[in-house]
C-alpha cells in the first residue's frame, strides 16, 4: 500500500482561560520557553462582517478578517503587522499557515459555549497515519479533583470523534489521559486506570494513531517528554478494530470544561504530519 504524505504545521502558542462566557484566543507577549508569542482566552464579541477565508499568501501590516461562524486560513503566512482573525464559531488553521518572528496573529472567537477555547486544523484530510507534537505548561491550571477537559481531539469527515487526548484532576495532580473508538463506536480509554501525571512545568507531548490494516492491528499513543535523552512516558492502546477510520481534522485547546474559571493552559509550538491510503 503507497502512502502520501501531508505536512503541516501551526506555528502558534496558547494560553487558554477557561470563562464561563464565549471565549476568545488572542496572542500577548512572547513565550517564555520559545521565545515565541503565545495567546489567551477572554470573552469574546459578536460577529458584524463576514469573510470565508483569508487569502493565501504574505499578509503584511495591520489588516482584520472577521467571519460570522467558521473563519479558515490556509497557506498564509503573517509576515509582518498585526493581524486579527475573528469569528463567531472558529477559526480554522489549514496548512502552511505560520506566524512570522516580530509578527503578531490576534484570533478571537466569539460564541464559544461553556468557556472553550479551540485552534481547528483541517489539513490531515482523510490521515489513516497521523502524528502530531506540541508543548504545553499545565502550572497555572485549577482544576477541582474529578474535573477534565478534553484537551486535543481528531475528527472523520463527519464530525465524528477518533481519538482524545484529555487532561484530569486526579489524586492532587493534573494527569493526561487517551481515548480512542473502533469501528463499532466501542471506546477504549486509559481514564482513571493508566494516565500520565503532568507536573508544573513545559512538556513535549507527541501523538500517534494508525487506522487498522484489517487485521485489528489499529494503535495510539500519547507520549510525554519524549525529545531525545529525554525518559519518556508513553499510553498505549492497541489492537484496534478501527481499519475504516479517518483523521480530517482536529481541534487543540480546551473543549467539554464543566464549569468557568478553571485557571490557564499554557500551549506552544504544534505540527503534525501523516499519511494517506
Amino acid at each position: 500500500m503507497s502512502r502520501t504524505l501531508i505536512y503541516w504545521t501551526v506555528i502558534v502558542g496558547l494560553l487558554l482561560a477557561g470563562e464561563a462566557q464565549a471565549g476568545s484566543v488572542f496572542v500577548t507577549t512572547a513565550n517564555p520557553r520559545t521565545g515565541t508569542r503565545h495567546a489567551r482566552v477572554d470573552v469574546g464579541r459578536s460577529c458584524a462582517t463576514d469573510h470565508l477565508t483569508v487569502p493565501a499568501g504574505s499578509l503584511v501590516g495591520d489588516q482584520t478578517f472577521r467571519a460570522c461562524s467558521t473563519l479558515s486560513a490556509t497557506g498564509v503566512e503573517v509576515a509582518s503587522g498585526a493581524t486579527r482573525l475573528e469569528a463567531g464559531d472558529r477559526v480554522a488553521l489549514g496548512s502552511g499557515f505560520s506566524v512570522a518572528s516580530g509578527a503578531s496573529l490576534v484570533v478571537r472567537t466569539g460564541s464559544l459555549a461553556r468557556g472553550e477555547g479551540i485552534i481547528e486544523n483541517r489539513a490531515p484530510d482523510g490521515a489513516t497515519d497521523y502524528h502530531a507534537r506540541f508543548f504545553l505548561d499545565p502550572t497555572a491550571l485549577d482544576l477541582l479533583d474529578g474535573e477534565r477537559f478534553e484537551h486535543f481531539v481528531a475528527l472523520d469527515a463527519g464530525g465524528a470523534r477518533e481519538l482524545v487526548l484529555g487532561i484530569r484532576r486526579g489524586a492532587g495532580s493534573n494527569r493526561l489521559f487517551l481515548a480512542t473508538f473502533a469501528d463499532d463506536g466501542g471506546l477504549l480509554s486509559t481514564e482513571s486506570t493508566d494516565e500520565l501525571v503532568l507536573l508544573p512545568g513545559w512538556h513535549a507531548v507527541e501523538i500517534s494513531w494508525q487506522a487498522s490494516s484489517g487485521a485489528n492491528d489499529g494503535r495510539a499513543e500519547a507520549c510525554l517528554d519524549a525529545e531525545p535523552g529525554a525518559a519518556s512516558r508513553c499510553l498505549v492502546l492497541s489492537g484496534l478494530d478501527n481499519d475504516t477510520g479517518r483523521i480530517d481534522a482536529i481541534l487543540w485547546g480546551a473543549q467539554d470544561t464543566p464549569r468557568g474559571g478553571m485557571g490557564l493552559l499554557d500551549l506552544d509550538d504544534f505540527a503534525s504530519w501523516g499519511g494517506q491510503p
